[in-house]
């Protein structure tokens, strides 16, 4: 399940889906603090994710992201089949998680990859739909 931005919603640790206890909520805490400096409360990790209806789903770290706004007031299922990509907003957006990843991918162990920084590649992962056309 891709986000509007490009984040695999299915593969976070905070999405509703792969929560089974506190324990999980506290293991997502942790990791979005180190590898994404967000402070989000343990009590608070919860997402239905963006494809949810406004208002609904999406808890951190924007409940009124702007890429989601924009992608469905365009009718696009994400920003990648949009003839503006990457648009300034997209843009940053995809600056950002590049930085984090670099800095974080060589000293991040595998589950660690695998939960926070790969469902965030959001560039690889619209490059891909892309070219499922």
């Amino acid at each position: 399940m891709m986000a509007r931005c490009g984040f695999q919603c299915d593969r976070c640790p905070m999405f509703d889906g792969n929560i089974k206890d506190q324990k999980d909520r506290a293991v997502a805490s942790a990791g979005w603090r180190h590898y994404w400096n967000l402070s989000v409360p343990v009590n608070d990790v919860r997402c239905k994710g963006c494809l949810e209806p406004r208002g609904e789903g999406y808890e951190y770290p924007d409940k009124a992201c702007k890429i989601k706004v924009c992608a469905e007031d365009k009718k696009l299922d994400h920003c990648g089949q949009c003839k503006d990509y990457p648009c300034s907003m997209m843009s940053q957006r995809l600056q950002y998680c590049d930085m984090v990843i670099e800095t974080n991918l060589a000293r991040a162990n595998d589950s660690d990859r695998a939960k926070f920084l790969e469902p965030f590649d959001a560039r690889k992962n619209i490059d891909v739909a892309r070219n499922m056309k």
